[in-house]
């Protein structure tokens, strides 16, 4: 099965928002279809949810937005137990 519109839709938005090359992005498609293709338009669907998946979940800003909620609540914690 082919790659759908909104997975297309997906994979462009998230590599448009991260800033990544065009050279990037052929690297990371050719590793997702071993070496088949450089355009995510070629992306089968099982490879395009592969590729979303892996981009949702090496998320950089994700990363950092848990590193300050950890900061938060162990503020919080402090503050409750300094009461």
């Amino acid at each position: 099965m082919n790659i759908t519109k909104q997975q297309l839709v997906c994979i462009n938005t998230i590599i448009s928002k991260r800033n990544i090359a065009k050279e990037d992005k052929e690297v990371m498609v050719m590793g997702f279809t071993g070496g088949r293709a450089t355009s995510s338009k070629e992306l089968t669907y099982d490879e395009a949810t592969a590729m979303i998946k892996h981009l949702k979940d090496n998320d950089p800003h994700k990363a950092a937005i848990e590193k300050m909620k950890g900061k938060l609540d162990k503020n919080q914690c402090q503050r409750q137990a300094s009461m």
